[in-house]
């Protein structure tokens, strides 16, 4: 709760070394603080009182006027010395006789001490006994200090003076500096930081900051009137120093530690001996302490507990909630506390939740991150940052928060800005919470996660020298920590995955260099170990892999494959005949494992035609049987992987066949419904689906959305992706959704029964929109999960109690190989021919899709509405992004590297349609459907833009940007086909080389679906569609902004 002060109506407006001037004159007995009698806790303790505090304080005004005289102008003091009490008592010193008191780490390094003393014109130099032989060294160093012993605080004590006073006022002073700090400098050499008297006067008003109602102030240090507080932090960090603050403004007792090494002993020594109300303790001694019963004994005696300045580990804090009120401190140097709001519930310590009058806002980076900014406002009486940066109207922490997944209002920190890496395909990832996990293994001291600017993430590894002998190999220890990376692999995103190739072990000759706060100096670390990082990417694809085995019978390839499967992916052990792709392994695994075949291939047999290993035949061999299969036919010189196949247009038929053969013959009675629409819509976090559940919410009939996903955390996706495409997230629309985590391919999407019941009477409209866009898996791989899955939406369609309409959202790749011999239009009919389909699985898995929904309403009534969409393109919006993953961005890209742009794109007009215009096309194509639905069953549309552009009209957008000179298609895939073998950072300069196979069918596409498409149905049906504009130069302009390939 907040807690009153003396003369709160002051509050804000009060300088420290005047109002403790005001309490000695009316309360000199108050405890200031309990500080040790010696330099052991076993010497006790003592308390220290305000009129102590004020008599000492004015002995070293009188002290440093007859030493250093009084300055002519604000001239800087630094002061280092061993952490006691008069760190507080030099600053109300400097405030008293006009100097700026700074107050530099004592863990520095020369070449930071030197920048911090230039940076704040220091030439004197306050110390203590202990750091004078230190402030000497720096002296010769800095070309001369005046260097002053500071007097013991029993000489501070023993004389008794007129008081000094302080004659300036609040007003006079506010925005001169109080004291000065410094950064803590993880990311290069620390700042100093001027901290007003106004900004410390922010700390006093806090308090009174409002809250909303039963609600209570989450800042520590808010706690009752003579509360002990234990705080472990130095005084030379604003975190330290803060707790002499609160002791004055607030009227809780700081207890201060006997000055030395801070570890678990020493402060479980403390908290017996004084038994403070609440403490303060960095997250790595909370979890040495957390296994201790000790430990947890002295922790459940307190009412609170905070820790800052570095994340802790979720398995401790889960821990340590249950013994009392777990919190996370958090500020700046540069700002202060932050205010936030105490949590409801105990478990979700390790959340913030700002307090709605703090300014606070937070923008996303991307990737579910954002950062957190403060807006000033009316008045800056509660935001320190705008007294330190005055002429700031906004202020970027560089702090990153992610949302918790069930409540939109509590904010996790993620780390910093700065921590951010960012790979060379532009996906972006946090490593802390990864590197967190790795330093739980008992033989880590410290981990950090490298890769920015590259193909993929590398882990450097500082062993616990007590635990580990350096004379010992890396890769023993990389096998020892190796189960404790792969759990921090399965938290962390899959594109910020660490292979135990890239993994680096550090040398006991260049420690990591570590803050004040004792979290690691991340860029000093990249910069000592840059060579080191650099040599895990230089050489490509230098995998672990278990050795091929000398015999090619079909039972020892297959081992071997699981082996390497399994070095690469991480994934858990598959069947023998088990899709590999279904299981997990991604576009980069697949490229991994095809290089690893082919140098193995080539080393066991150099004559062999390692081109039969390329990524397609991994795809088209899906199975670890199929491949092995692939692998003992290339060793046996029969490179033919397809001889025993079954032919690709009875492959097609037969898995029509499959789905359909049990339809029933049947006329349904349609009847339009009266009142509004439940929809059901699948894959609603995805770029497209975002923006339908948008369009569907913008549509007032709608009463209901069920947003059916294959992923658990969908609603704090489906939130993160509507607040980074700038959509509206708000209770209004967030009460008519409901997220449902379904497997489409299990009988009845794997629902409850009663939820599916609930659906079944109740939804009336289904968007399938759910489909892995990848054009490498076989029609095999999508058989499982995406046509049983339309067969499973038709069943439903045919149970449900308003006979819902299907609209499947297929692909116009179903009629990619349209010729002029199959007709001059392509038609907005269903296509029963697999010829016309484009010869890769994604186009023939929509294929077979479209003919399940034709069947089912030809044979059995039900309402379907094939939508067959061409490219779609990025947003018209400012925010959003078009995929960097697909192929235009990689396209962009590579050119961008190479300084070359093909003239075009092998196939015909550009006409795609942005992805933003094209969800408000499909509903109308919904609402138009519902009308005509009784007398046409199943209606197919082409979602292309009827007013097309050329390619050539787009190229001077990109070279505004960048210099590229156009050249032939085939010439630019040649450039990238004449680089073999290229190492993860030439992929990282040119993405398109990860679709090679892609650029080359484009090269070498003899006009392919040139037919144009027939749109006067869905003309009619959209309007939307009737008035579509071409893509135009300011739509790519906009495009390589969201990309980052932009100058601006």
């Amino acid at each position: 709760m907040t807690v009153a002060h003396e003369q709160a109506s002051d509050a804000g407006r009060r300088l420290l070394a005047s109002l403790v001037d005001q309490i000695n004159e009316t309360n000199p007995t108050r405890i200031f603080a309990v500080i040790p009698n010696g330099a052991s806790v076993s010497d006790g303790f003592r308390p220290f009182t305000v009129g102590e505090l004020a008599r000492a304080v004015d002995y070293t005004a009188r002290w440093i006027e007859n030493i250093l005289g009084r300055p002519s102008r604000r001239e800087t003091l630094a002061y280092m010395a061993t952490n006691d009490v008069r760190y507080f008592i030099f600053v109300l010193a400097c405030n008293k006789t006009g100097y700026r008191a700074f107050l530099p780490s004592t863990r520095n390094s020369t070449e930071a001490f030197i920048h911090l003393l230039n940076a704040t014109h220091c030439r004197k130099f306050v110390c203590s006994p202990e750091k004078r032989q230190t402030v000497l060294e720096l002296s010769e160093l800095s070309g001369g200090l005046q260097i002053s012993v500071i007097p013991s605080l029993g000489e501070m004590l023993s004389s008794r003076m007129e008081s000094y006073g302080c004659p300036k006022t609040y007003d006079e002073e506010e925005n001169e500096t109080c004291f000065i700090i410094h950064s803590s400098g993880t990311t290069g050499l620390p700042k100093p930081v001027s901290l007003t008297h106004g900004c410390i006067g922010v700390i006093d008003r806090i308090a009174r900051l409002p809250c909303p109602e039963g609600r209570k102030p989450g800042t520590w240090g808010m706690m009752k009137p003579n509360a002990l507080v234990l705080s472990t932090t130095p005084f030379f960090h604003m975190m330290g120093f803060y707790g002499l603050i609160i002791s004055i403004f607030h009227h809780t007792t700081l207890v201060i530690l006997p000055d030395g090494p801070v570890n678990p002993d020493r402060i479980l020594d403390v908290m017996d001996a004084v038994r403070p109300t609440a403490a303060l303790i960095p997250p790595s001694i909370l979890e040495e302490m957390s296994s201790s019963d000790r430990a947890l004994r002295a922790i459940s005696t307190l009412e609170y507990l905070y820790f800052g300045g570095a994340p802790l580990s979720e398995m401790v804090g889960d821990k340590l909630c249950k013994l009392t009120h777990l919190t996370t401190a958090i500020g700046s140097s540069e700002a202060g506390p932050i205010p936030s709001l105490a949590p409801l519930k105990r478990e979700d310590w390790k959340y913030f939740e700002w307090n709605p009058f703090s300014g606070v806002t937070m923008q996303p980076l991307g990737d579910e991150m954002y950062e957190m900014v403060i807006q000033r406002g009316p008045s800056r009486e509660y935001q320190g940052i705008f007294h330190t940066y005055p002429e700031l109207q906004s202020y970027h922490t560089n702090d990153v928060f992610i949302p918790s997944p069930t409540n939109c209002n509590l904010w996790r920190y993620y780390g910093r800005v700065d921590d951010v890496i960012v790979l060379s395909n532009g996906e972006k990832f946090n490593p802390v919470t990864m590197e967190k996990v790795v330093e739980g293994h008992p033989l880590v001291h410290s981990a950090i996660i490298a890769g920015q600017g590259q193909f993929q993430a590398s882990l450097l590894v500082e062993p616990d020298w007590n635990k580990w002998d350096e004379g010992r190999s890396a890769r023993e220890l990389i096998e020892a920590i190796w189960p404790i990376v792969q759990q921090a692999n399965k938290i962390g995103p899959t594109h910020g995955r660490v292979l135990k190739s890239k993994i680096a072990v550090a040398s006991q000759k260049k420690p990591f260099k570590m803050t004040a706060k004792g979290s690691t100096q991340r860029h000093h670390v990249y910069r000592d170990y840059a060579e080191d990082i650099a040599a895990l990417y230089s050489a490509a694809d230098s995998e672990q892999t278990a050795e091929m085995p000398k015999d090619t019978a079909l039972h020892s390839m297959m081992g071997y494959l699981r082996n390497t499967i399994q070095s690469i992916s991480d994934m858990t052990v598959v069947g023998d005949d088990d899709d590999l792709f279904a299981a997990g392994l991604d576009s980069l695994q697949t490229l991994q494992l095809t290089r690893v075949l082919q140098k193995a291939v080539k080393s066991r047999l150099p004559e062999a035609d390692t081109t039969a290993i390329s990524t397609q035949q991994i795809y088209a061999h899906p199975t670890i049987k199929e491949l092995a299969s692939l692998l003992v036919k290339i060793l046996g010189s029969e490179t033919n992987g397809h001889a025993n196949e079954m032919p690709r247009k009875e492959k097609i038929n037969s898995m029509v066949s499959k789905y359909t053969d049990g339809l029933p013959l049947q006329q349904i009675d349609l009847r339009p419904r009266e009142g509004g629409h439940t929809v059901l819509l699948t894959g609603s976090t995805g770029s497209l689906g975002c923006y339908l559940l948008d369009a569907i919410l913008n549509d007032p009939a709608t009463v209901k959305v069920y947003c059916m996903n294959r992923s658990v955390d969908a609603e704090s996706r489906q939130q993160i992706s509507f607040l980074e495409k700038g959509l509206e997230w708000c209770p209004r629309r967030q009460k008519r959704v409901e997220f449902l985590f379904a497997s489409f391919g299990q009988e009845k999407m794997g629902l409850a029964e009663a939820k599916y019941e609930e659906l079944i009477k109740s939804v009336d409209t289904i968007v399938h929109n759910a489909w892995k866009v990848d054009f490498n898996h076989s029609l095999s791989s999508f058989e499982a999960v995406h046509i049983r899955g339309v067969r499973n939406m038709v069943e439903f369609s045919l149970r449900s109690q308003h006979h819902a309409h299907l609209h499947f959202v297929s692909s116009i790749s179903t009629v990619g190989a349209w010729s002029v011999k199959n007709g001059t239009l392509i038609p907005e009919t269903p296509v029963q021919d697999p010829d016309v389909t484009l010869p890769q699985g994604y186009g023939e898995s929509k294929h077979v899709a479209e003919r399940i929904c034709a069947t089912a309403s030809e044979r059995a009534g039900v309402p379907t509405t094939i939508l067959r969409v061409g490219q779609v393109a990025g947003p018209t919006s400012g925010s959003g992004v078009w995929n960097r993953h697909e192929w235009l961005p990689a396209l962009i890209a590579t050119s961008k590297s190479t300084g070359h742009i093909p003239t075009s794109l092998g196939f015909g007009p550009v006409n795609w349609i942005p992805v933003d215009t094209l969800s408000t096309i499909i509903l109308e194509l919904i609402e138009a459907r519902r009308a005509s639905q009784p007398s046409q069953r199943c209606a197919t549309f082409n979602l292309v833009n009827p007013s097309a552009a050329t390619w050539s009209s787009l190229i001077p957008a990109v070279q505004r940007h960048f210099t590229v000179t156009p050249v032939e298609l085939e010439t630019w895939v040649h450039d990238l086909e004449a680089i073999k073998d290229p190492s993860e950072t030439e992929i990282a300069a040119k993405p398109a080389l990860k679709l090679l196979e892609f650029f080359q069918g484009l090269a070498h596409d003899d006009g392919g679906s040139s037919c144009p498409f027939q749109l006067s149905k869905t003309k009619e049906a959209s309007a939307t569609m009737r008035t579509l504009g071409p893509i135009d130069q300011p739509m790519l302009e906009n495009w390589l902004r969201q990309w980052g390939l932009s100058k601006i």
